[in-house]
């Protein structure tokens, strides 16, 4: 019984960290992720410009271009670039990462996430700016966290600690850090830009936020481009449930389990609002929170947006 309990736990950890699907094999490919990203799902998500991008060995890459701003200015596309870890590239994949030539990337995991799945790229590809953002300041023990649900524990506060992003807002440390991150977009060699976590709807959710934010893109734009990822994951996220339902005794509670793949409304929603609590407003909260003066946003501005 042991067994099959450490088994189970060992699933429900995987699935949820989204180490699951793709491991490598062969020694140059992975395996497709369950929900491959075709051409025709793409075409759900893309306008005039590639919103969605298909490189194999990922599911949530996504570029920024194509949002308008207040003042009528839009995000230009091929520029920064969004998603989940890059540790399930195969062959086709990395050739799709070459020619994004991106120049720079900013890994927003943690050190347990990096070490259990380090990046992938091309062996030929010249070697991008690599840094790592350390925000990650209560890291959810995703032991503890897969035990809990097998065990029927888990609370809601536990969810809160996953998915609240005010953390983001009110640690002052955490603010530099995001804050040091928009100011380096600004250098020549920053772009094209790529940054991601695990998934690359949380952490990176909130980076794009105050990215977006920054360029002067309405909030509720930048609240679209957040809760995208439910629907750029959906199908994968079904089949990482109907996987869980299977291989666990009784019944599953999949709203918990959505809650924890996907992205809320209210997730983002408390982060807006905590932002206009502590600092006034958006632009007070990028100004004296994000320490990114009105010239530093001009040059960002400038750069990302025609």
């Amino acid at each position: 019984m042991k067994r099959i309990i450490l088994s189970i736990l060992i699933l429900v950890v995987g699935i949820i960290s989204g180490f699951i699907g793709g491991k490598v094999i062969g020694g140059d490919d992975a395996e497709y992720p369950v929900h491959i990203v075709t051409p025709e799902y793409r075409a759900k998500f893309n306008g005039t410009g590639e919103r969605l991008l298909s490189v194999p060995g990922t599911k949530n890459f996504r570029d920024m271009g194509g949002y308008e701003t207040s003042d009528g200015r839009t995000s230009k596309w091929n520029m920064v670039y969004r998603s989940d870890n890059l540790a399930h590239l195969d062959s086709i994949g990395m050739e799709k990462f070459i020619t994004l030539g991106i120049k720079a990337i900013t890994d927003l995991r943690s050190i347990n996430e990096r070490m259990q799945e380090p990046n992938r790229l091309p062996g030929t590809y010249p070697d991008p700016t690599y840094s790592v953002l350390p925000i990650n300041d209560r890291p959810v023990d995703i032991r503890v966290l897969g035990r809990k649900i097998v065990t029927g524990k888990i609370t809601e506060q536990d969810i809160d600690d996953l998915l609240d992003h005010r953390k983001f807002v009110k640690n002052a440390e955490l603010r530099e850090y995001w804050g040091q991150w928009l100011r380096s977009l600004a250098n020549d060699n920053a772009t094209p830009h790529l940054f991601h976590c695990t998934s690359g709807k949380d952490r990176t959710g909130f980076g794009a936020s105050i990215f977006l934010l920054t360029l002067g893109v309405p909030e509720e734009t930048v609240k679209a481009d957040f809760l995208l990822s439910n629907a750029v994951l959906e199908d994968y996220n079904v089949a990482r449930i109907k996987e869980i339902d299977s291989k666990i005794p009784g019944k599953i509670d999949e709203d918990l389990f959505r809650k924890i793949l996907g992205v809320s409304e209210s997730t983002i929603d408390l982060s807006f609002a905590e932002m206009k609590s502590q600092f006034g407003s958006i632009d007070g909260f990028i100004k004296d929170g994000l320490l990114v003066d009105d010239k530093t946003r001009e040059r960002l501005q400038a750069k990302f947006l025609e």
